[in-house]
């Protein structure tokens, strides 16, 4: 249910509710398939080299590396994420869920960090450099977390509900 160009567009992903399909852009072709394992809607992302890819379904992280169609990492998640993201220099995961977000280690899974927020999470991001987490809910706290400790470096209130934050380029 979704397609994206790799990082340096050579290649296309796209994903569905039974695989997933890389193609070389050039030609159309299909270079690899995987299989939807978990069954859901899966959401699947590119790294920063477009050689490893993030696939998240219902409750577990996987890493597969784009070129073998090798499974790297398997990561069963304690409760359903709704988004994952690479850090910028691919070291790191940010998965985040309804009450908590995670840094996990790319290679081996091993959680980093782990923060929660009572009122809810509606999104979260990394900064540019990946030395910070952007952390947003529903009741209009922004809150900048430092990535490596969680240290709060500081909240912003939005008046009302968010919807989203981002970082600016």
């Amino acid at each position: 249910l979704g397609a994206e160009w790799s990082p340096d567009g050579g290649h296309i992903l796209s994903w569905g509710y039974t695989t997933v399909h890389v193609w070389d852009a050039a030609v159309g072709s299909e270079i690899i398939t995987f299989p939807n394992v978990g069954g859901g809607t899966p959401n699947v992302k590119w790294n920063a080299g477009g050689n490893r890819l993030l696939y998240l379904d219902y409750d577990t992280l996987r890493v597969w590396d784009t070129s073998t169609a090798t499974q790297l990492l398997t990561s069963r998640q304690t409760e359903p994420p709704f988004d994952v993201y690479w850090s910028p220099d691919g070291n790191r995961i940010l998965i985040w869920g309804y009450s908590m977000i995670q840094v996990l280690d790319a290679d081996t899974g091993a959680v980093q960090l782990t923060a929660s927020q009572s009122a809810g999470i509606m999104g979260a991001k990394w900064s540019q450099e990946g030395s910070n987490l952007l952390v947003w809910s529903p009741d209009g706290q922004i809150m900048v977390l430092d990535a490596l400790t969680g240290a709060k470096r500081f909240d912003l209130l939005h008046a009302g509900d968010i919807r989203g934050a981002a970082w600016n380029a």
